[in-house]
């Protein structure tokens, strides 16, 4: 069998950037790249599969050069972004590998133009869950060097070498367990959001059968309690969504798992089933609470709606975490004051603020944002002003189920907090 070898490169930074999304950690959190794991059982039968992810084992750069030339891989699959693709391109150029192939958020954009000017690149892979996925990896010049979405309402994949994973190096906030597994039950997302990409991608619905597959692996092999659904939006389809949730109950999994989703795809009986079947947190998308401001963005959320989704989860005892974007073209100090005004009212579990940066393959790609020095030093203080609060340091502490959870919150106050000082 010839030798693949999955490579997140490493860095000087704690770069995240799968699932064609760059960002930077903001407090030592590190989760698994979801592209490998779906791409490690895709290839699982017909090749040697090694993963090598530096970031995670805080690899150095001729400490993770020299585990590559004694593995000696024919085949090269590495994850990039807009953040590093820079520092990424030159390691990899240092590869000696008969096929090298991209996957990442920078090669959404000028896609052929980026592989005519890294030759040493034979080809990117813009649907890592595209069934056609080894065809590619054979002769790539009969799809034209890019791996596109695969037009098709349903998809499956093997259950991922797990096993070939640091799982024990991956971390989330919030989270009850560790090690955890991560876990799609859709590709993409349907909505079209301006500043986001992930509308780009296409949309399908994997397979019931084979995500709870993957699931009975996970919990029964693997004895791994925590899920990380890794959906860009989980319930978009509500039907689909609703008979996974009530497969686990059926099947009495016993797990516990955490996803992202919209606050207009939230309602009782949805809250009900994730609470039966071991949601424990959710993380919303809000970004702004003036609708009319949002409604500019392709993005249309009522701050009722909002308000009593909020009152639901509390009344099912499930964490929630919100997202915000400051910065969008025409927002305000007024606007963002409201914003931190809200979320002092709304107490979310966590908060996630976000200066706002044109993703690649959006609606707002070619946005220029204003240079905004100003705008950070308010950004890291409001997360002091949230987090180093009594009261929610004291909600949280009352509220800890594991000693896991404590550690991991633990850790991610000093990370947080060592990000906003330097």
């Amino acid at each position: 069998m010839e030798k693949v070898l999955l490579l997140n490169p490493p860095a000087k930074n704690l770069y995240l950037r799968d699932y064609f999304c760059s960002s930077l950690s903001k407090a030592g959190y590190c989760w698994q790249p979801i592209d490998f794991l779906v791409i490690s059982g895709l290839l699982k039968n017909n090749y040697e599969v090694f993963v090598l992810d530096c970031i995670a084992e805080k690899l150095s750069f001729s400490n993770s050069l020299n585990i590559i030339n004694k593995i000696s891989p024919d085949i090269l699959i590495f994850l990039s972004s807009t953040l590093s693709y820079k520092e990424d391109f030159d390691f990899v150029r240092k590869i000696s590998a008969k096929k090298i192939f991209g996957i990442g958020e920078i090669f959404l954009g000028n896609t052929k133009e980026i592989l005519k000017e890294n030759s040493f690149i034979n080809g990117t892979i813009l649907d890592f869950t595209n069934s056609r996925l080894k065809d590619f990896i054979e002769k790539p010049e009969n799809f034209g060097n890019v791996l596109y979405f695969e037009e098709t309402k349903s998809f499956s994949y093997p259950v991922p070498l797990y096993e070939k994973f640091p799982l024990k190096k991956y971390n989330y906030p919030l989270h009850l367990f560790n090690p955890y597994a991560s876990v799609l039950t859709t590709y993409g997302c349907p909505f079209k959001c301006h500043f986001c990409n992930s509308g780009s991608l296409g949309f399908k619905l994997r397979n019931a059968e084979n995500i709870l597959e993957e699931l009975f692996y996970v919990r029964k092999k693997l004895n791994i309690k925590q899920i990380f659904i890794k959906d860009m939006t989980f319930l978009s389809n509500r039907e689909h969504s609703l008979e996974i949730l009530r497969q686990i109950i059926k099947n009495k999994l016993g797990i516990v798992f955490n996803c992202y989703t919209r606050v207009e795809l939230l309602d009782e009986e949805i809250i009900y089933y994730l609470k039966k079947s071991g949601c424990h947190l959710i993380q919303l998308g809000i970004e702004h609470i003036d609708k009319e401001f949002l409604k500019k963005f392709g993005k249309n959320i009522d701050l009722e709606k909002i308000k009593k989704v909020v009152k639901l989860l509390k009344e099912y005892k499930i964490k929630f975490g919100m997202h915000f974007i400051f910065g969008l073209p025409g927002d305000t100090k007024d606007s963002i004051k409201k914003i931190l005004d809200f979320v002092k009212n709304a107490q979310p579990d966590y908060v996630s603020f976000n200066i706002f940066y044109p993703r690649v393959a959006s609606v707002l790609e070619n946005c220029i944002p204003e240079e905004n020095s100003e705008l950070k030093k308010y950004v890291n203080f409001a997360y002091l002003k949230y987090y180093v609060s009594f009261r929610y340091i004291f909600r949280r502490i009352m509220t800890l189920k594991t000693l896991y959870e404590l550690r991991n919150l633990l850790y991610s106050a000093f990370s947080l907090l060592k990000n906003i000082i330097i």
